[in-house]
């Protein structure tokens, strides 16, 4: 398949697409001094724009293999074009599939598609990683990619890479204490380095999770601890 890279980036532009991403939720990747953030998101562009695969007649197997090997076939392509930048060192990846799926039915996807996009993801953290360490900002909830971190972190430690994480506990429902409470225990098993940082009370997450400027606030003590211990 024929893939117009340029036409992709000129539709963040043309067609006034943001390019910030505040959804504290998604996993972020830090390398260097450098961040990305991987996100799920249909309406934003990506691979997916292009109508790679036809969901009313192909199985989100045989798309997402059709996908993978886009990316493996045109690699610095589809990095130049994938990676968005949205600020200075802030970047993100849409890794979404092409499948109308409905709200919330993401268990396992992100998983499949952090397969899909691999080779583009590694090389973002191969070159910007120093010596080898590379850190993941997470925090369960609302469907966000970091339900992902356990997953990219064995790859990464199989590559032989130091993974440090911070976790933002969200304990405003039991279900999400036990996600946080499973993450640690898999965290310690997989010999990272974690700390964790607690979520702050608030009457309506689906509010706080929207303000894009409330968001940055609690990202901002995380990040800056990735940041710190991995350029030790």
């Amino acid at each position: 398949m024929s893939i117009n890279w340029d036409n992709l980036v000129s539709h963040l532009i043309e067609d006034g697409y943001t390019l910030d991403h505040f959804d504290i939720h998604d996993l972020r990747i830090v390398a260097g001094n450098k961040i990305l953030t991987i996100i799920y998101d249909r309406c934003e562009l990506g691979l997916h724009s292009f109508g790679i695969y036809d969901y009313c007649s192909t199985s989100d197997e045989e798309g997402h293999k059709l996908m993978a090997q886009i990316i493996r076939e045109n690699e610095n392509d589809a990095y130049k074009s994938l990676i968005i930048e949205s600020s200075d060192n802030e970047f993100w990846i849409n890794v979404s599939d092409c499948t109308n799926r409905g709200a919330g039915i993401h268990h396992g996807l992100h998983d499949q598609m952090i397969d899909v996009f691999e080779p583009i993801i590694l090389k973002f953290i191969k070159d910007n990683a120093i010596d080898n360490n590379v850190g993941l900002c997470m925090s369960y909830g609302c469907g966000g990619t970091s339900d992902s971190a356990q997953f990219l972190c064995k790859k990464l430690k199989n590559l032989g890479l130091n993974i440090h994480i911070a976790l933002i506990e969200s304990y405003w429902s039991t279900s999400m204490e036990n996600k946080c409470a499973s993450a640690s225990a898999q965290l310690i098993e997989l010999s990272c380095t974690y700390r964790e940082f607690q979520f702050p009370e608030v009457d309506n997450i689906f509010e706080l999770i929207s303000n894009g400027e409330i968001s940055q606030k609690i990202l901002l003590e995380p990040i800056s601890y990735l940041k710190s211990v991995i350029s030790e």
